[in-house]
């Protein structure tokens, strides 16, 4: 994913279904630090989760990805 520019990877990602999304983040939550691209990506998908979700739901599952990773 690295060679991908950030439109490629946006337009891909609008076509993964949320559990992979949410599956994708919770392994960058998991790292102690990210590459550039991996940023990228991660604000990338936390993007398409809020605009299909709303904020308020957006922010219930960034919590679940948190409590996820602490268990």
């Amino acid at each position: 994913m690295q060679n991908n520019t950030i439109e490629e990877i946006q337009l891909s990602a609008h076509h993964l279904g949320d559990p992979q999304i949410i599956e994708t983040l919770t392994s960058f939550a998991i790292k102690n630090t990210l590459e550039e691209h991996e940023l990228e990506v991660r604000s990338c998908l936390n993007a398409i989760l809020e605009e299909r979700h709303g904020s308020s739901e957006f922010k219930h599952i960034e919590s679940l990805i948190e409590k996820r990773i602490v268990a």
